[in-house]
C-alpha cells in the first residue's frame, strides 16, 4: 500500500486516500523510519537537513536540483527540475523507486555518503579552507 506524507507548513492543494499531511513535527526520525523514499520537490533550499538525514536513514532521495544538498546524492538519488511541464520526469522517478531492489541499492548508497557529512568532517573542511586562505594572506 502506497501512502504520501506531506511534512511541513505547506498543505498540499489535492486530496487524495492515499495522501496524510501531518504539518510540522517534531519527530522526524519517526518519519524517517517508517519512510521507503523522500521525495523532496524545493523550489529552494540551500543545504536543507531533510535531505542529509533520509540519507543517514538508508533512504534514497529524489530531489529537486534547486536544493543544496543535491549536490552529494551522486548516484544514491535522483535530482530533477521543478516548475512546469516536469510531472512526468517526478512521476517516473517514484515509480522507479517502487521496485524493492532499486530502493535497497540506492538507500545502501545513501547511508554510506552520508557519512562523509558528519560534523567532525565539516569542520574539518571548514579548518582546512580557513588554513589555506590564512596561507595566502
Amino acid at each position: 500500500m502506497i501512502k504520501l506524507v506531506v511534512v511541513g507548513k505547506r498543505r498540499p492543494s489535492f486530496k487524495r486516500p492515499y495522501l496524510i499531511y501531518t504539518g510540522e513535527i517534531a519527530d522526524m526520525p519517526g518519519i524517517y523510519r517508517m519512510a521507503d523514499v523522500l521525495v523532496h520537490p524545493s523550489y529552494f533550499d540551500t543545504f536543507g537537513s531533510v535531505i542529509l538525514e533520509a540519507m543517514a536513514s538508508g533512504i534514497p532521495v529524489i530531489s529537486s536540483k534547486y536544493t543544496g544538498s543535491s549536490e552529494i546524492l551522486e548516484d544514491s538519488g535522483i535530482v530533477l527540475p521543478v516548475g512546469d511541464n516536469v510531472e512526468k520526469m517526478w512521476e517516473d522517478a517514484i515509480e522507479k523507486m517502487m521496485d524493492e531492489d532499486i530502493r535497497k541499492k540506492m538507500g545502501e548508497r545513501t547511508r554510506s555518503i552520508s557519512e562523509r557529512y558528519d560534523l567532525k568532517s565539516y569542520t574539518d573542511k571548514i579548518e582546512e579552507i580557513f588554513q589555506e586562505c590564512s596561507h595566502s594572506l
